[in-house]
């Protein structure tokens, strides 16, 4: 199994969704976030919210998978949530150890 992110537009996140649900996809969650700019902070040593402004809006995408799926929905995701941009946002598939079921308590 894999887990996949994805950071995109919140503009392009219906795409995104619409498709994953054309696709079947089960268990996926939509939360929205909000991404620093590049270089918003290149005069602090620290964070401090009051400081940055650079803030875009984005989605991110979780997902769990099988293995065989990965490269579909990494792609169908890329082909929803692209305008060629800087800041079109990123992809992350990661594997997953285990996952079970809060209802039946039973590995998924």
């Amino acid at each position: 199994m894999k887990l996949i992110k994805a950071y995109v537009r919140t503009y392009k996140s219906s795409n995104v969704l619409d498709v994953l649900e054309k696709l079947k996809i089960q268990r996926l969650m939509a939360v929205h976030v909000e991404e620093v700019g590049h270089g918003a902070f290149k005069e602090y040593d620290h964070f401090d919210s009051a400081i940055g402004s650079d803030y875009t809006e984005m989605i991110k995408i979780e997902l769990i998978c099988d293995d065989n799926e990965v490269q579909e929905i990494k792609k169908a995701i890329i082909k929803n949530a692209q305008t060629e941009y800087k800041g079109d946002g990123i992809v992350v598939v990661s594997p997953v150890e285990e996952a079970t079921s809060i209802r039946t308590g039973k590995s998924i």
